[in-house]
């Protein structure tokens, strides 16, 4: 690359020895470097084969770039050989190369780049041109220093340190490691939580992409949030918008797809350049997402769109609550039949993750009157009986997610209030707990903590329904359901009934519903007489959504008035505290 000096300069770096040093202000996407190796190795090569090739390779250098190779750090020891030497130098620095990354290269001026945990630089080899690269995750101002991250993984403040402590032999005291405790903590969770997603949204494959399709799309939705949060820009952000447009491919929306495509394509650019593999890629796909690689399109067709299906005249934030399928919030209570839509269960904003609560150290100011924006339910199910032990009953539960955490009741009795009985009873089922809050205990993992009740109702199963406290300055429900109970479901059940009623339940497009026998858009549908939540063109659909669609079991589920009230609450309109029952909610 020509004209480098007028870039950077190598220049001494308080704490970390020499590093490359903006001279200018370099804007944001700038390709600052594009080199060759000076020496490669095949990792595919025995060691003796690749400590022959490298001497070789270090020798014919001019005397210069010899000696710039040899004044590299060697954490790996200078050994008696002087192959030892050369190749613990090399395994120090080397970056990956090759079409295959199954190459490792000395690049003079990409191995001079130090290491910073809020990095502001990209590396990558770009198999096009057979260069490595870098370029400016965000301006980087005359006289900063130009770092990169040298893990594959952006994880939490300890892990981080450890696993540059163990690879690279030094401490990183950059400013995101340097952050005040409670600061840090904070950036901690988030990057544990997008670790957390990334799991999430690969489990199941390609398979979930069909089977819980919001679910996963409402991972990715989350997951990028959380990228945004900590600075935009991040590497990350590509991949996670092909993750939502492969989604929708699945899915047949082609229209959202290409959206995605697209922003995948520009945030890929950012990083490797605007000739970058996945660029290209992206790009293709933004043009006709229905030509995936991997041959998912149209796995189903339950959001077909044509591309040119595009809301016109939406805000910036309208367009993005469209193009995630975010729930929208409406200021008319929900009706049997209404084109309202219905609470979704899915929605991480109402229904939070344990990892999500709101802190019980952080929620005081949420508390005070006129403050509070909207109600909050957290979803879980009980995984492990109920038991009075000798100091407190505890519940063990998990939530959307599979994290399981301990529910412990610091009533007065210790949770003595509630019969052992139910213990037996509630493995399994779901568990709904409204304003429930993140609590760290003392000498056990971080979980839900009941406390101050001033008034309690249970019955004994197979007749007992609810039981539920009111703290004695906020309210704050919990409902078991046993199997034996309104409720007789797990969560995962909870959840797809949701998805039905967001399926079926309402004309979304204010006229038209969906028929849950045989799929089609009509106008004049015949409600279910029992639920009122499915709609069928005529008896022959009903009977097939009845016996065939499993509609037999689930109408008896959905029949429920605290459901029903759980889908009509408004729950971004924060007025009062509510309670169960929900069946006078609107």
């Amino acid at each position: 690359m020509s004209n480098l000096d007028e870039m950077f300069a190598f220049q001494d770096v308080p704490g970390k020895g020499k590093g490359l040093v903006a001279i200018r202000k370099i804007p944001k996407g700038t390709r600052i470097l594009s080199e060759k190796p000076l020496i490669a190795l095949c990792k595919l090569q025995s060691v003796a084969t690749q400590k022959t090739s490298l001497i070789k390779q270090v020798e014919a250098l001019p005397p210069s770039a010899r000696q710039g190779f040899l004044s590299r750090p060697n954490i790996y020891g200078a050994g008696q050989e002087l192959a030892d030497k050369y190749f613990g130098i090399f395994r120090t620095i080397g970056l990956p190369c090759g079409d295959d990354d199954d190459e490792v290269g000395y690049f003079p001026h990409a191995c001079s780049i130090n290491h910073a945990c809020d990095n502001n630089v990209q590396k990558s080899w770009n198999k096009k041109i057979k260069r490595h690269t870098v370029h400016a995750l965000r301006e980087i101002k005359a006289g900063e220093e130009i770092t990169v991250y040298y893990l594959a993984i952006h994880n939490n403040r300890r892990a981080r340190q450890e696993a540059l402590q163990r690879k690279f032999g030094f401490t990183c005291a950059c400013r995101l490691c340097m952050l005040p405790a409670e600061e840090s903590r904070r950036n901690d969770t988030r990057l544990d939580r997008i670790l957390e997603l990334d799991d999430l949204i690969g489990r199941g494959g390609t398979q979930a992409l069909v089977s819980r399709p919001q679910q996963v799309l409402s991972y990715v939705d989350e997951q990028v949030r959380l990228y945004n949060e900590g600075g935009a820009n991040d590497s990350g952000l590509a991949r996670a918008n092909f993750d939502a447009a492969q989604v929708c491919v699945a899915n047949g929306d082609l229209a959202r797809a290409r959206f995605f495509c697209q922003r995948a394509a520009d945030e890929a650019a950012l990083c490797s350049g605007g000739d970058g593999t996945m660029v290209e890629l992206y790009r293709r796909m933004a043009i006709d997402p229905s030509k995936h690689p991997q041959g998912i399109a149209n796995m189903t067709r339950a959001w077909k769109t044509a591309i040119a299906d595009v809301p016109q005249g939406l805000s910036d934030q309208e367009f993005d609550n469209w193009l995630w399928r975010r729930p929208q919030p409406s200021s008319q209570p929900l009706k049997t039949g209404s084109s309202r839509q219905p609470a979704d269960l899915r929605n991480r904003t109402f229904f939070p993750s344990f990892a999500s609560l709101p802190r019980d150290w952080d929620v005081n100011d949420l508390l005070e009157p006129g403050v509070r924006q909207r109600h909050w339910c957290f979803l879980g199910e009980i995984v492990g009986d109920a038991s009075v032990l000798p100091i407190r009953l505890t519940v063990l539960a998990k939530d959307v997610d599979g994290h399981e955490f301990e529910l412990a009741f610091y009533t007065d009795e210790r949770g003595a209030e509630v019969d052992p009985a139910l213990g037996s009873t509630a493995v399994g089922s779901a568990v709904a707990i409204l304003y429930a809050e993140y609590h760290r205990f003392a000498f056990s993992p971080p979980g839900i903590r009941h406390e101050y009740p001033s008034r309690f109702k249970a019955s004994h199963p197979p007749f007992s329904r609810s039981f539920s406290f009111q703290f004695f300055w906020f309210c704050f429900r919990f409902i078991l359901l046993a199997s034996s109970l309104v409720f007789p479901m797990s969560l995962e059940k909870l959840l797809s009934l949701s998805d039905l009623v967001q399926q079926f339940s309402w004309a979304k497009d204010g006229h038209s519903k969906t028929c849950h026998g045989c799929g089609q858009l009509g106008q004049s549908l015949k409600k279910c007489s029992k639920c009122g939540l499915m709609w069928y063109c005529n008896s022959k659909c009903q009977k097939h959504g009845w016996h065939k669609m499993g509609h037999k079991e689930d109408c008896k589920l959905l029949r429920d008035s605290d459901l029903k009230g759980m889908f009509n609450l408004r729950w971004d309109e924060f007025d009062k505290f509510v309670e169960f029952p929900l069946a006078e909610v609107s």
